[in-house]
């Protein structure tokens, strides 16, 4: 109508990388607050952050991050779940201008994890370490086995070393992720 105001459209305050993972559909105009977070490892698209016990995707948010950066502050944008994993991405308001970025050469610890941890869902986004496993190629897809159960071995990042026979004792670390209701790791290092 004329002479009306337009709505503005308020942000919904987050408070913590936990509080945001409690969301449980997706949400437009978040205002995140970060305390410390560390930069777990920046893809071409996607950025893994880790604050306290949650870890989350950046996705696309245009954010100038570097791996092991702490990150202190605010910043805008949408909380969306892409084929079941939670991601926080660009929207309009999405700037760097109330966050502290500050370099470190201190590099985030994994998690010691196992496959039936990532199985229950636990440390989706976060960078996890699972020692003495037992790698098998299936169908064409690299899966690390433990007992009955098993997770697929996933090279998003392009490591192009993974294992392709099968072998006992290996060393992985990786980003915990999943897609649809399947639990993947998508490597970082092989040994």
């Amino acid at each position: 109508l004329e002479g009306e105001t337009p709505s503005v459209v308020e942000d919904t305050k987050i408070a913590s990388l936990e509080a945001l993972n409690a969301l449980t559909k997706n949400t437009a105009n978040i205002d995140l607050t970060l305390t410390n977070a560390k930069v777990l490892y920046v893809g071409s698209n996607d950025t893994y952050i880790r604050e306290g016990n949650s870890a989350i995707d950046f996705y696309k948010t245009g954010l100038t991050l570097k791996n092991n950066d702490v990150i202190n502050g605010s910043v805008k944008g949408d909380f969306k779940l892409f084929n079941n994993l939670p991601e926080f991405a660009k929207n309009t308001k999405t700037e760097a201008d109330k966050l502290t970025i500050t370099a470190s050469t201190e590099a985030a610890s994994p998690i010691a994890a196992t496959v039936a941890d990532i199985n229950a869902k636990k440390y989706i986004s976060d960078l996890v370490k699972l020692s003495n496993v037992y790698v098998d190629t299936l169908t064409q897809k690299t899966y690390i086995v433990e007992g009955s159960t098993m997770i697929q071995l996933y090279d998003k990042f392009g490591l192009k070393n993974l294992p392709t026979t099968v072998k006992t004792n290996y060393d992985i670390t990786g980003i915990v992720t999943i897609y649809k209701t399947d639990m993947e790791i998508y490597p970082i290092s092989v040994s």
